[in-house]
């Protein structure tokens, strides 16, 4: 499908290539990651050890707000399954990051915990009080608890079994417990419009791409079935991809358009020396931003209506229910 791709954001060696079934639409990554290896390229590639953890709750929506859904809805930032969540619930977020999202279910008071195999979860355990397992589900972390909802954030793509992955999570499912995954959405529209210059190829991290018929197609084959479904495009996501699409095809790099940067001042002209013209360049730059913002929260909330937008939110079940289990 496509050869020769690198990593362009944090300079991971090599060149790889996307595949795909010809049967169920699946596309995978070759080479593929091993599991062993998993950890430690996270924790030395994936930019976390220059992670600013005081800045972390305020990255933590309130989801019981209106004004926090309503800003959440606006930039796409609810395409993740935390936001299935309700009051009371027992959640574990496998993949959690840097625990934004363990933040998110606190603050609508469910019970929330933790898997990451990056290394830097740590400090932020540490820091905020979290329950968060800093290793793999071999550990048995958390024994003898079994949650209500099951989140996987951005995170079956990268897994390198993900059928082995959701056999296991099964048995960590209270009774009539639900997984929400999310995960790019190889049938999004954008997609189609960059081809190899698609975002969220992102190799060689994400191992497997899925549209909603070749994931429907998977649960099919390993026992699951689709519970709901719905397309929700991160503003944020089609910034970078604009960003992408206008910037010389690297491989191997670490690409700074990834990484936050200090502004600086660009502009020479004599006119900035006129009085009040630097505020007023400021206004017209801050103003065309909000146009263009408007604009693209408008083209990704049609886009998603119609089933095409960047990332899947998916919720799914077992098809034979489990025994209810004691908490």
């Amino acid at each position: 499908m496509h050869t020769g791709l690198g990593d362009d954001r944090y300079g991971y060696p090599g060149k790889f290539s996307l595949f795909r079934c010809s049967f169920c639409g699946l596309i995978e990554t070759y080479p593929k990651l091993l599991t062993s290896q998993l950890g430690a390229i996270y924790s030395s590639y994936y930019p976390r050890g220059d992670l600013d953890v005081e800045c972390l709750p305020a990255q933590a929506t309130n989801l019981r707000s209106v004004q926090g859904k309503l800003k959440a809805w606006l930039t796409g930032t609810d395409n993740q399954g935390q936001y299935t969540a309700r009051r009371g619930m027992r959640v574990l977020d496998y993949g959690c990051g840097a625990g934004v999202a363990l933040m998110e279910l606190e603050k609508i008071g469910a019970e929330a915990y933790g898997i990451e195999v990056d290394e830097n979860s740590r400090r932020v355990a540490s820091r905020y009080g979290l329950r968060i397992h800093t290793g793999s589900l071999e550990d048995n972390p958390f024994p003898g608890v079994t949650f209500d909802l099951i989140c996987l954030n951005q995170v079956i793509e990268h897994i390198p079994d993900p059928a082995d992955l959701l056999s296991k999570l099964e048995s960590r499912l209270a009774s009539r417990g639900v997984l929400a995954l999310s995960f790019p959405n190889t049938d999004s529209i954008y997609r189609r419009m960059c081809g190899r210059r698609w975002i969220n190829w992102h190799v060689p991290y994400h191992l497997h791409h899925f549209s909603l018929r070749s994931f429907t197609r998977f649960c099919d084959q390993h026992g699951w079935h689709v519970v709901q479904h719905r397309t929700i495009t991160p503003t944020v996501w089609t910034i970078l991809q604009l960003r992408t699409a206008f910037t010389p095809e690297t491989a191997s790099t670490d690409d700074s358009i990834w990484q936050s940067s200090s502004s600086s001042a660009t502009s020479t002209s004599d006119f900035t020396h006129w009085p009040g013209a630097r505020q007023a360049l400021r206004l017209l730059k801050r103003g065309a931003m909000l146009v263009a913002m408007a604009g693209l929260t408008l083209v990704n909330r049609v886009v998603d209506a119609v089933g095409m937008g960047d990332s899947l939110l998916v919720v799914i079940r077992p098809n034979e229910p489990r025994q209810a289990s004691a908490k």
